[in-house]
């Protein structure tokens, strides 16, 4: 949900690979479902391979990372889940990087070998 430009550029980038990419991906949305389906709803025709997860919360970009880790109903905490469960193989967020990599850290845990 959070990026400098908003929601349309995230969206924009996840339909353009959705088209391009076609059966070998499939991007999952996470946010504010009615929001991101109205936003959505603008578009013409929007391929098959998306969906949405909805996100009570998103993380501000003026916290810190420790306080971005408590949101647990954010969307980066309840992408981070769906990679920890195979819901998801990656994850990507132009939004706030240190709760994203203090979320993927304590949730995901370290590449055993890789000390950072």
């Amino acid at each position: 949900m959070g990026a400098d430009s908003g929601v349309a550029t995230i969206l924009d980038g996840g339909i353009t690979s959705a088209q391009r990419l076609g059966d070998k991906i499939h991007v999952i949305f996470v946010g504010r479902e009615k929001e991101i389906q109205t936003a959505l709803d603008s578009y013409d025709k929007l391929p098959d391979n998306i969906s949405i997860r909805h996100a009570e919360d998103e993380v501000p970009m003026n916290i810190s990372a420790t306080d971005g880790v408590r949101m647990r109903s954010s969307s980066v905490a309840i992408g981070m889940k769906m990679v920890k469960k195979e819901e998801a193989v990656a994850f990507i967020s132009p939004g706030n990087t240190g709760a994203v990599m203090a979320t993927a850290l304590l949730t995901l845990g370290r590449i055993e070998g890789v000390s950072r």
